[in-house]
């Protein structure tokens, strides 16, 4: 039952409007220690989602972001992966992509590409939201498409989570 609470599944739009919280609004009440993915296996690759949600998650932790819900990595959602309220009460909602474990760098383009449509109907849902996306900063298919972006990212003002194989993450 507490694991069920601590991963919560988002299966409609988040009701926020103008991109503050809620009083009312149930959060995770969840500290970096907390297993996160119940479901996926411990031995997952550094890379994985559900490894990339959590790496983020205790960043934003630790940065003074409350984690509201963590979506569940190994099911596919129409939802943030992580939706988190900064230490200002901003709302947060972070996409999170991992890099496919014996995968390509085409299918890892494609999970990039559903990244980006995610950011946009991210705004579309929440326009005052602040928006993210969390990638394992490792591979080169990540990197090169993140600049081909850079003016979308200006648009919209998101921001990259980059992780790397050691469990820190960067701004960028």
């Amino acid at each position: 039952m507490k694991k069920q609470m601590l991963v919560s599944l988002l299966s409609e739009k988040p009701a926020v409007p103008a991109g503050r919280l809620q009083r009312n609004v149930p959060a995770v009440d969840w500290q970096p220690e907390t297993e996160l993915n119940p479901g996926q296996p411990p031995a997952s690759a550094w890379y994985s989602k559900g490894q990339i949600q959590a790496r983020t998650a205790r960043f934003l932790h630790a940065q003074g972001f409350r984690i509201l819900q963590l979506t569940n990595p190994a099911v596919t959602q129409d939802a943030a992966d992580i939706l988190a309220q900064d230490p200002q009460g901003r709302l947060w909602m972070v996409t999170v992509k991992g890099y496919p474990q014996g995968g390509t760098p085409q299918q890892a383009s494609a999970w990039f590409t559903a990244g980006v449509l995610d950011l946009l109907a991210f705004h579309e849902q929440q326009p005052d939201a602040a928006l993210g996306m969390a990638l394992p900063e490792a591979f080169q298919v990540y990197q090169q498409l993140a600049q081909k972006v850079g003016w979308l990212k200006q648009k919209l003002s998101f921001v990259f989570f980059w992780a790397d194989a050691e469990g820190k993450i960067r701004r960028g």
